[in-house]
Formats: structure tokens, C-alpha cells, sequence
């Protein structure tokens, strides 16, 4: 951690190391999640006036590499859960509320690039660098839409719950606006550069 400057605390583990990370707010406290190398996964609270402390230590179930994760707020009763995205073309949602592993969404679509959950439903969406790009229902476990379009690595992701669309860019040089309820694509709009990321203003 570093404030004003200067590091406050670290996590190390010197036998094991970090390989990715992600932070989150749980009511008043700040969660940090660790991945490392020899597959765990480390949920830790975080203050500013003490050392960082470990919650829970629990193995990822991937059978790869971790390449990405994401904390998100239950829009109901704000307990938190974790996305994480592994080299083993799955999608894992784990409940950290009460610390426990809630579904396997399986693609066989190469390594997962991005994961965004939706601010108000149950709903998570996944894209790989295959350009498969997947949008499920965590109340059933099923696939709510196949979203073909893109034709390299899926990088960026967005809801729009307003307008009931759904934002995605990627390598191939494009964006693309979905229907989300109808799950076809609305409009592929050129950007000229490979798009690493996406954000709504």
C-alpha cells in the first residue's frame, strides 16, 4: 500500500508469488485478493494503521493461470463476490461473503480477457482472446447470450443498463454495440487501433 508517496505496507510472499490482484470495499473495510503461482488465492483486509491480514487462503480450481479477476457488490445485499478468469478458458464466481466457489462457467475459448458483472442483475459476462465473448445468468447457472462479432482478443466490456446495450472492444480494431436483450449486434463501429480497454463517460 502507498500513501503520499510512501509504501505502508506490503504483501509479499516470497516463496510464492503474486501473479495478479484486485481490490474491493466491503461495507467499511477494503479487501484485497492476491493470486499466486502455485494456484491459491488469498483474501486479505486492508487498513492503513495495520498490517495487512489474511481472511482466507483457498486454491483457484483453474488448471491454469489466473489472467484476470474482479470484486463486484451484490446490487441486493451487498455481500461481494469474485470473478476470476483462467488460461483454462473458464470463468469462476466465488462467494467471499461466505467464502465459497458458486459456479464453473466452462468456453474451451482460450484465456479469459476480460469479466464485468452487471450493477443490477445476476448477470456476468466474459470475453476471451479467441474473440468469444459470453454473457451468463448466476441465478441458473445458464448461458444467457453467445455474442460472436469480435475476431481477436475480447478487452474491454461494459453494461449499459439505461439503454439495455452492452459495450465490447477489442484487437480487431472495433467496438460493438449489442441488444442486450435480444443478444444481436446493434452497430460495429471502426476505431482504427487495437482497444485495450473501455470506459462509459
Amino acid at each position: 500500500m502507498v500513501q503520499n508517496g510512501s509504501v505502508i505496507h506490503r504483501v509479499e510472499e516470497e516463496e510464492d508469488p503474486v501473479m495478479m490482484f484486485t481490490v474491493g470495499k466491503d461495507l467499511y473495510k477494503i479487501i484485497l485478493i492476491s493470486a499466486h503461482k502455485s494456484g491459491l488465492i488469498r483474501q486479505y483486509t486492508l487498513d492503513e494503521l495495520a498490517k495487512p491480514e489474511i481472511v482466507k487462503t483457498f486454491r483457484s480450481i483453474h488448471t491454469g493461470p489466473i489472467s484476470l479477476m474482479k470484486i463486484h457488490s451484490l446490487p441486493n445485499d451487498g455481500g461481494l463476490i469474485l470473478g476470476t478468469g483462467g488460461a483454462d478458458g473458464t470463468l469462476k464466481v466465488w462467494d467471499l461473503r461466505h467464502q465459497y466457489y458458486t459456479h464453473n462457467f466452462r468456453t474451451g475459448g482460450g484465456v479469459c480477457s476480460t469479466i464485468e458483472f452487471h450493477p443490477s442483475k445476476l448477470q456476468v459476462a466474459g470475453g476471451f482472446n479467441s474473440g468469444g465473448l459470453y454473457i451468463w445468468d448466476l441465478t441458473n447457472s445458464k448461458q444467457v447470450h453467445q455474442l460472436e462479432g469480435h475476431h481477436s482478443t475480447v478487452t474491454g466490456t461494459k453494461f449499459l443498463v439505461e439503454r439495455n446495450e452492452f459495450l465490447s472492444a477489442g484487437r480487431d480494431k472495433v467496438v460493438i454495440i449489442w441488444d442486450l436483450e435480444k443478444g444481436t449486434k446493434k452497430r460495429s463501429i471502426p476505431v482504427l487501433q487495437s482497444v485495450e480497454d473501455i470506459y462509459c463517460i
